[in-house]
């Protein structure tokens, strides 16, 4: 048992998710806030030779605060939040046709068993994105990053003025609330298509395909209708304005629940199929 649960948690495919997320957030960081060429490819030529390294020092300076280490990190790295959530899942998809079918037919608790392992992953697939956003902070405090010009995320009607006073703690709630939700919800709503198919690319590819789909929807919705509400709904509204000021602590929720009611629909009729879980 200790051998099989070391295996869930310090296998390829959770270590690739959560130090892919922080690299690539780093990575978009570095494009957009335009640090990279700032410190090998602009030349400077129309200032004057001695003044290169100086006017070099105060860009980067200008771009190592953390407003702007959130907003620029954020801009391409939510095309990718999905699968840092649901890769962890395809070891499940391993474990359906392996362990847990050894196990099945040894106990007549099959349908508590699946669930429990469904809930286990999809909290190793939140506590993967916790822990790859507070790498992402911690890397920020390395950096030596400058105080927040302003407030931003969740947190401000409760605590005003943390984000500024204690970037650190900040990160460290928004990576214990927002990015562990999202990385449960999706890593739930990836362990019911899971023990539906034997197929493992599924577990990546139908939640990415509603992230992006109904993303897409709502916030074409909201662009036509003015509604705030509907885009608040989609499931990539979450994970992109932590860095924005107009966030409050409850709507960057409301997409959990329609996706929780999908994966719990998804389980229940895989538990009305057949009498007895077979994954093969």
């Amino acid at each position: 048992m200790k051998k099989i649960t070391r295996k869930r948690i310090l296998n390829p495919l959770t270590m690739i998710a959560v130090f892919s997320m922080p690299l690539i957030m780093l990575l978009s960081f570095c494009i957009q806030s335009n640090l990279l060429d700032i410190m090998f490819f602009d030349s400077f030529s129309e200032i004057p030779a001695s003044e290169v390294e100086a006017a070099k020092q105060m860009l980067i300076n200008q771009n190592l605060n953390w407003n702007t280490y959130h907003i620029q990190s954020n801009i391409f790295t939510p095309l990718f939040y999905p699968l840092f959530a649901t890769l962890p899942i395809v070891f499940f998809s391993y474990e359906n046709g392996d362990y847990l079918q050894y196990i099945f037919t040894r106990t007549q608790k099959y349908r508590s068993t699946i669930l429990s392992k469904c809930f286990m992953y999809a909290s190793l697939s939140g506590t993967i994105l916790s822990m790859g956003y507070l790498i992402f902070v911690f890397v920020g405090l390395i950096l030596k990053l400058s105080p927040p010009e302003y407030d931003t995320g969740m947190l401000m009607n409760f605590f005003p003025n943390l984000m500024i006073e204690n970037p650190i703690l900040g990160g460290a709630i928004h990576a214990m609330t927002i990015y562990f939700v999202f990385g449960f919800v999706f890593g739930l709503f990836a362990s019911a298509i899971a023990i539906n198919t034997s197929k493992s690319y599924f577990i990546l590819v139908v939640p990415h395909a509603y992230y992006l789909i109904i993303g897409n929807i709502l916030s074409a919705f909201y662009n036509l209708t003015g509604v705030h509400t509907i885009h608040q709904f989609s499931p990539w509204y979450p994970v992109t304005i932590t860095g924005q000021t107009y966030a409050d602590w409850y709507s960057v929720y409301y997409y959990a629940f329609p996706m929780i009611l999908i994966s719990l629909g998804l389980i229940v009729w895989r538990f009305g199929r057949e009498t007895k879980i077979i994954f093969k």
